[in-house]
């Protein structure tokens, strides 16, 4: 009964704790509204080109906004390195920075509340060990989230890239402009590599809707942040610059792709080595010694030691 008490009254002590810190990061919020690095400055649209061209940031008074604010990195470079992983991972809404960062704050402070109330330690000390143990895994849980698809999305996207870069290719030597081939590869490529044709039908509308092809495709650099990407926009906009033939250029480069691509594999494949040995030497080299010696050693100790069980008098 002592114990159901003493958890009810530090779950009344956390939640007062966090409304007083809620008001009062609100409060400091309305204060540095004016200055020139707040928090509201890394939602706000910004004035100058880059990948977050397709984001548009509109801070609304709302609650969802005024909590996601709290998380926020104030430095607006941190920002946009966060608003880029986001991107990367396929999460480019109009609010997926209010959004992730609310999602951050909201299960922060609900997995602390949920550990105080389901642990209940009776100490303080062990309360606000439990409750700190909870916010910090509710904050950083949905960065391994986006992370994790991050990477899922990178290595679908490269997988797919050898293959979309032959279409390209055979594409633009049977007589279509890169246009129509990127259009055309998008449409075709949907079942097989979603992710990919959904980034060259996004460059398509970009071009469609009047932006410069050589901007369209630095865009989508920057949106998937893949070397392999990079390079392939490095050789179409330099192939642009100069003159020189696209579909000369794209057979050069997708032999590169695909000889790096099988480098890499055998990267891999001289790595399992090393790796087997060290499992050997921690898991299987330490029972073979207990299977081999163990016996003797047990029939040494019979002899010698009178006590030992099953020792001679």
């Amino acid at each position: 009964m002592t114990t159901i008490t003493i958890t009810w009254q530090a779950v009344v002590v956390f939640i007062g704790v966090f409304l007083s810190v809620l008001a009062l990061s609100l409060a400091l919020r309305k204060i540095l509204r004016n200055m020139t690095v707040s928090v509201q400055a890394a939602v706000v649209a910004e004035t100058t080109p880059g990948p977050a061209v397709l984001f548009e940031r509109e801070a609304t008074e709302t609650i969802w906004t005024r909590i996601g604010s709290l998380a926020i990195p104030s430095n607006a470079d941190e920002a946009e390195s966060l608003r880029g992983k986001l991107s990367h991972a396929g999460f480019r809404g109009t609010t997926s920075l209010i959004t992730f960062a609310a999602l951050r704050t909201v299960i922060g402070l609900g997995l602390g509340l949920g550990a105080v109330v389901f642990v209940g330690p009776k100490s303080l000390l062990g309360l606000l060990g439990v409750g700190l143990m909870g916010v910090l895994t509710g904050y950083y849980l949905p960065s391994i989230v986006v992370h994790i698809k991050g990477e899922n999305r990178r290595q679908a996207l490269s997988r797919a890239l050898p293959d979309t870069l032959d279409q390209l290719v055979c594409s633009v030597e049977a007589g279509l402009g890169l246009n129509a081939a990127l259009e055309r590869i998008a449409t075709e490529m949907q079942d097989a590599a979603p992710e990919l044709a959904y980034e060259l039908q996004l460059v398509n509308d970009e071009i469609a809707l009047g932006v410069h092809r050589k901007d369209a495709l630095r865009r989508l650099e920057q949106r998937n942040g893949i070397e392999e990407m990079s390079s392939l926009v490095n050789v179409l906009v330099q192939a642009e610059r100069y003159g020189t033939s696209i579909a000369q250029a794209l057979r050069v480069h997708s032999d590169l792709v695909r000889k790096r691509r099988m480098l890499g594999a055998e990267e891999q494949a001289a790595k399992i080595s090393p790796k087997l040995t060290v499992m050997m030497i921690v898991f299987i080299l330490p029972t073979l010694f207990v299977v081999l010696i163990g016996p003797t050693i047990i029939n040494l100790l019979r002899s010698v030691v009178p006590l030992f069980p099953g020792g001679s008098p």
